[in-house]
């Protein structure tokens, strides 16, 4: 079975929702692994303590992409556990056409690094 090639801006769409004032609460935080490994949770932060002024909320099945270490596989998938966790502006988070790829081939491709 052959499988057309497309633009990626048609199978992932930039989140461009923040937040600048978090909960005074704690919020998951996740770590994204180096060289495709994955996503996991990291250290909970409180909202009231972050001193960064622009945040976003995760959503479980996004693509997440660190800025800086992007360019050493640091990409995946959030996961479940992951949903409603904060994410700094050095992180960058894609929803999925699910209409056009399968979120497991895009886990594949970055496991693959």
């Amino acid at each position: 079975m052959s499988f057309p090639l497309v633009p990626l801006s048609e199978v992932l769409t930039h989140y461009r929702e923040y937040i600048n004032a978090p909960e005074a609460r704690m919020y998951p935080k996740l770590s994204v692994k180096l060289y495709g490994r994955g996503v996991e949770l990291d250290t909970p932060a409180d909202g009231s303590m972050l001193k960064m002024p622009r945040h976003q909320l995760a959503k479980a099945g996004q693509v997440i992409l660190s800025e800086i270490w992007g360019k050493k596989g640091a990409i995946g998938l959030v996961p479940p556990e992951g949903e409603g966790a904060l994410c700094t502006s050095h992180f960058f988070l894609f929803d999925i056409n699910r209409e056009r790829v399968e979120p497991g081939y895009l886990s594949l491709i970055f496991q693959a690094n």
